[in-house]
């Protein structure tokens, strides 16, 4: 049956110099299809920012919320869409689906792929009479990881492989597919981490219980595949045998050595086993680990130093791992705009401070206040870690705030809605940072809007148009409840994206 294409642009559109023939496909954040490059003439795959739970097709082609409020998370997740594509376009591997270009047009999105004709794994597995030999399994799973090996060399994971996200050419190449849970999570209210994961093939770590995750968790994915070739259906999921565990039950999951027994040799099936074992630490580390128990050859296969599930897992659960990133984030704002607060929360542990409290200095101090810094760090996984420093907000400590900037990465300038002097606060901390915003490394939320609502976030927004008149960009600014780690996650994604290559601009 072919995909549903209610929501599709009209077949025979033009856009750009795409003309568009078909839907290969539909999904929950967006629609491939199938066109034409009328300058190169050639077939080429499209794929369309769309998220169906808040958004939908207006008049003509235009993209349209179905609510002003999702406004935000509508750019935030374009931003991450368009992200995709900037991932995919530094791999040029055989086995990694090669984006060819990018553009914004319709109020959304789009980026374009080379289009190959064949079938995905699971097309191919529920039209197969039979189940696949370790010979049938070995040409597509070989290729596949080192696919992944590329992907996970630049320090970035797959997190949604399953047999649809693996395309078979009509040569019988195999092609990873859909990078989108790479880099896109919309926020909580609109879908769940947990809604965004494949159950079947996601790694008990991918459910945020805390543990880091690495290439260990696409080689589970990679494993569930494989066993879902071996049987005629999708795998328990990692929650349900984790909880099954736990409660002292036997693993509901039958060993591969088991199911794939006739069909492949116990090395091999052990093999995929291993990658399913629950426990991140029990896994294989590295895709060069599978490849020699496999008795591939390792040729060109680098592990990267990003740490084991194990050593990242925290005190006392192996050595410490320096991350191989590191970046420098500083917060800024008056007293009492949240900073310590946002620190502490977004930190991986209490965050270290030096507020000094009312009464203090023979009763001069009226509120909290932070007199040298605050500072804690997160950890992104993959051996990655932005180390936070909250700079003091009263006039007087503000050398600190100077001393505090230098090697940072970008600003997050916090304003207190409550305050009465807040537009001048903004535009003195714009001048104080004028260098990072002219780098777009600059974000800003407006705090403690549930307690003064006025001026909305839309007023903030046209103060910045009309500052940033004479400058390259404006910064992206958003309302935050420094309580909210969400909130605070979606500014930092804001800057950390607003900082990536610029997007081309269609017409």
């Amino acid at each position: 049956m072919a995909p549903r294409a209610s929501r599709a642009i009209p077949l025979g559109s033009q856009l750009d110099r795409y003309e568009f023939l078909q839907v290969l496909g539909t999904g929950s954040f967006g629609i491939t299809y199938r066109a034409r490059d009328l300058d190169r003439g050639i077939d080429v795959a499209i794929k369309e920012y769309l998220p169906k739970e808040i958004a939908e097709r207006g008049s003509g082609m235009e993209v349209r919320l179905l609510a002003p409020e999702h406004e935000r998370f509508y750019q935030w997740g374009m931003d991450r869409f368009v992200t995709e594509a900037q991932i995919l376009g530094q791999f040029h591997h055989p086995n990694v689906v090669k984006v060819l270009n990018y553009f914004h047009a319709n109020g959304s999105a789009y980026f374009v792929m080379e289009y190959q004709a064949g079938r995905d794994l699971n097309k191919i597995i529920k039209a197969l009479d039979k189940k696949m030999a370790e010979g049938q399994l070995r040409a597509w799973l070989i290729p596949v990881l080192r696919g992944l090996n590329a992907i996970h060399s630049k320090n970035y994971l797959h997190r949604d492989v399953k047999p649809g996200n693996i395309f078979l050419t009509r040569r019988g190449q195999p092609v990873l597919l859909d990078f989108g849970a790479a880099c896109f999570a919309m926020g909580d209210e609109v879908r769940s981490t947990s809604n965004v994961l494949t159950p079947a093939y996601a790694s008990i770590e991918q459910y945020g219980k805390g543990k880091p995750l690495g290439p260990w968790s696409d080689l589970y994915a990679l494993g569930a595949t494989v066993y879902r070739c071996l049987v005629d259906r999708a795998p328990v999921s990692a929650r349900n045998r984790a909880a099954a565990l736990t409660q002292g039950d036997g693993d509901p999951l039958v060993p591969a050595v088991e199911v794939g027994e006739g069909l492949a040799t116990d090395e091999f099936l052990r093999v995929i086993d291993w990658m399913l074992s629950v426990v991140a630490a029990e896994r294989p580390q590295s895709v060069k680990e599978v490849l020699q128990a496999l008795g591939e050859s390792t040729a060109g296969i680098e592990r990267r130093s990003v740490g084991s599930a194990e050593s990242l897992d925290g005190p006392g659960k192996g050595s410490p791992v320096r991350p191989a990133e590191e970046y420098k984030l500083l917060f800024v704002g008056s007293s009492g705009a949240g900073k310590t607060t946002a620190i502490n929360e977004l930190g991986d542990l209490p965050a270290l401070g030096s507020e000094v409290y009312p009464g203090a200095v023979g009763g001069q101090v009226q509120q909290a206040m932070t007199v040298a810094l605050d500072y804690a760090y997160m950890d992104l996984g993959m051996n990655e870690r932005v180390h936070l420093y909250g700079a003091p907000g009263a006039p007087h400590f503000a050398l600190m705030g100077e001393v505090l900037r230098v090697g940072a990465f970008g600003v997050v300038v916090l304003i207190d809605n409550r305050q009465q002097d807040a537009f001048s606060q903004l535009e003195l901390l714009l001048t104080t940072y004028a260098d990072l915003l002219r780098d777009n490394r600059l974000v800003i939320g407006i705090t403690h809007m549930d307690i003064v609502k006025s001026p909305p976030v839309s007023e903030y927004q046209l103060w910045l148009v009309d500052y940033c008149k004479d400058k390259a960009v404006v910064p992206a600014i958003f309302e935050v409840d420094a309580r909210s780690a969400r909130d605070l996650k979606i500014l930092l994604q804001a800057l950390f994206y607003a900082h990536s290559p610029a997007v081309s601009q269609s017409g």
